[in-house]
């Protein structure tokens, strides 16, 4: 007697009518049991899988192999054995999503059904920038199950290639040359930006990968999305750690305490923010982290104004002040795209004033703010901190405009915006200067304030033994 059968038998004998629903609606649908079977957390040795048809722990059960093949169903109480146990609220759960995949994948198929094919979305998340609409994330996130490795391999692809470029635009702003920089590499590395963006949403929004394990390389990650002068791809990473949460929270950590400037330190900060907001199990490490420690590269020691003025500010999104960043934030995005409007009379005639802007259009506007990268850090924390509390809530369609408004509204970097991209990737415009003091003649006053004269007191051979002896004495 086959497996099947065995199971189609037993199945009548020992489950009631609402959970023999429950296991023909798994045995007739075959891509459901294989995606619950993929993203569940199974063993390495475990060869079945208990599948728990209600609320209680003790069962009933369909045990299935781990290739997805039917053996039996085990009545309430009945013992399962060495199967690996999944519950009912973690079947439902990738049920939910496996249906928001077949949404996702139906509207791809209709939009490249439209003439135009699946490469003329990932061009579009390549090198759109700030043009990717709504119906191009959505287009590209319904073919992830299918496509989520090669995208995933494309983003890593640009990372290496950034790493390699950087050095070309360090060395010639090393030297105040930002002018020497070809025109066409700072547009490559603006698009590189935006696309290192646009790939973490959407594969983070599809669980495409949960940690570095799938080769992305996390250090990588930190270095670039607020050098690119705009806050879409600064948020928009934000958004993809906070989405992963606890696979990547280790990652974040490092970064932060860890950064290299202070654009990484910023990377690392708001993602850390986006994963205390959407997962309250881990706000109070992730607050613990934020409020009490700090970096301790010595160019973070030397921003005191701005070390001083972070933890006021981000203290106040984990408090009752963020509603009132929430009201801002839909504030000043009303103002941007009342701003544009004026150079634009296509999007002036779609919005006469400010009061026109639905929600939906002015929050994923404000993403378009563009900001000098080498001055008034404060400003652009601000800034990205009132758009905190709406973006812990979003979802990937609200982190863009429909495609009616972007075809209207098309933005592209100027020359300068480029250049001031490329100065950012220099790091020592965000340092203070710090002044060696000469070291005092023989002759002259001690530093230490004794009033002797420096060879007969700090400078005295006697003296530099005692510091030595103090030394080994210490351990060092």
């Amino acid at each position: 007697m086959s497996h099947d059968v065995h199971f189609l038998e037993r199945s009548v004998e020992r489950l009631a009518r609402p959970e023999m629903e429950t296991a023909l609606r798994l045995y007739k649908d075959p891509g459901l049991l294989r995606f619950i079977l993929e993203k569940a957390t199974i063993p390495g040795a475990a060869d079945r899988v208990a599948l728990c048809l209600s609320e209680e722990r003790r069962g009933p059960f369909v045990i299935v192999t781990r290739e997805g093949r039917f053996v039996t169903c085990l009545a309430e109480g009945m013992d399962l054995q060495n199967a690996h146990r999944l519950e009912r609220t973690q079947i439902e759960a990738l049920a939910a999503r496996h249906e928001r995949w077949l949404k996702r994948w139906r509207l791809a198929n209709e939009r490249t059904d439209e003439g135009r094919k699946l490469g003329h979305f990932i061009r579009r998340v390549t090198k759109g920038g700030l043009n990717v609409s709504r119906e191009d994330i959505d287009a590209v996130a319904g073919w992830v199950p299918a496509i989520g490795g090669h995208l995933t391999c494309h983003m890593y692809e640009y990372l290496l290639e950034r790493e390699r470029l950087f050095k070309a635009v360090y060395d010639h702003c090393r030297k105040k040359r930002v002018e020497g920089v070809a025109l066409n590499t700072l547009e490559w590395l603006w698009a590189a930006e935006h696309c290192m963006g646009h790939s973490l949403v959407i594969l983070s929004n599809e669980d495409a990968f949960d940690g570095p394990e799938d080769g992305l390389e996390a250090t990588l990650v930190f270095r670039g999305p607020w050098q690119s002068g705009c806050l879409a791809p600064a948020m928009q990473t934000a958004w993809a750690f906070g989405r992963m949460g606890k696979p990547w929270l280790k990652n974040v950590k490092a970064g932060y305490r860890n950064a290299d400037s202070f654009t990484e330190f910023l990377t690392a900060m708001f993602g850390l923010i986006q994963v205390g907001l959407r997962h309250k199990g881990l706000r109070e490490e992730v607050c613990k982290t934020l409020l009490s420690e700090r970096p301790e590269a010595a160019w973070f020691w030397g921003l005191r104004e701005y070390r001083d003025a972070l933890v006021p500010l981000v203290r106040t999104v984990f408090d009752e002040r963020a509603g009132q960043h929430d009201a801002q934030h839909l504030r000043d995005g009303r103002f941007w795209v009342g701003e544009y409007s004026k150079v634009n009379p296509a999007l002036a005639a779609r919005f006469p004033d400010a009061g026109s802007v639905p929600e939906e259009i002015a929050r994923p506007a404000h993403l378009r703010f563009f900001f000098d990268t080498r001055a008034n850090f404060v400003e652009m924390v601000a800034v990205g901190i009132k758009l905190q509390p709406w973006l812990a809530r979003a979802s990937l369609s609200d982190l863009y405009l429909p495609e009616e408004i972007v075809s209207i509204w098309q933005q592209a970097p100027s020359r300068k915006d480029l250049q001031d991209m490329g100065l950012s990737y220099y790091h020592a415009p965000l340092q203070k200067p710090v002044r060696k003091e000469k070291a005092p003649g023989r002759n002259d006053p001690c530093p230490c304030g004794s009033k002797k004269k420096y060879k007969k007191c700090c400078g005295s051979p006697e003296a530099a033994e005692r510091a030595k002896a103090v030394e080994v004495r210490n351990g060092g």
